[in-house]
């Protein structure tokens, strides 16, 4: 088969999956910023009362941190590892694996709150597009892997209690739905991969350019 052929007709296939995990990242990124002034509500005081922070003095007292940052493969394998377990959350019927994505979203909202609030999130957002394209594109495609593998494992499970199909008969019949099962995985590798690799090499330098 095509693989250009195949991939279209992947993303043709697995669309509202894809637009699923997608919104349920934006949702839990909403939600985790907007719950913080109701559970925190010290934290944001001291927020508040803190003087905003201007470029000269952030990137005078922060030039050498700046430079410092995790290899693209420590990155890559804890990034990886966390999908990973997302994926795997799938024969979980993927309640694990919405979890997994709601600490994602979450890890997103409270430094963007926080930022924002003393006058930093320019210096957040540079940091953390170039890299963060790939590595939550990654976590939404680990997610669409978790609901293909329960798609996968509901198949074979009703197969088993069923009179008129056999689990060998409904196995083979759902070639398709683990070859997109298997690319799902590739994708959220290469996307962390990718991810790693720009967050260790990359979002340094334009962090330093700009601050």
């Amino acid at each position: 088969m095509n693989v250009k052929h195949y991939l279209k007709n992947y993303f043709s296939r697995n669309k509202k999956l894809i637009l699923i995990s997608l919104a349920l990242f934006l949702l839990f990124c909403i939600i985790g910023y907007s719950i913080i002034p109701l559970t925190n509500p010290d934290y944001v005081s001291k927020l508040n009362a803190m003087p905003n922070v201007t470029q000269n003095n952030f990137s005078s007292a922060n030039s050498t941190s700046i430079h410092t940052s995790m290899t693209w493969y420590e990155y890559f394998f804890h990034n990886g590892a966390v999908c990973i377990i997302s994926i795997l959350g799938g024969f979980l019927f993927s309640i694990p694996s919405v979890i997994v994505e709601a600490f994602n979203a979450i890890s997103i909202s409270f430094p963007l709150f926080t930022t924002s609030k003393v006058g930093l999130l320019n210096f957040y957002l540079i940091g953390l597009i170039p890299h963060g394209i790939f590595e939550y594109s990654g976590t939404i495609f680990s997610l669409v892997c978790a609901f293909l593998i329960t798609k996968l494992e509901i198949r074979l499970l009703k197969s088993l209690f069923s009179k008129d199909k056999h689990f060998s008969d409904e196995l083979k019949n759902s070639k398709l739905l683990i070859k997109d099962i298997i690319t799902s995985l590739l994708i959220t590798l290469i996307l962390t991969l990718i991810a790693g690799i720009i967050e260790s090499n990359i979002t340094p330098l334009i962090l330093a350019h700009f601050f």
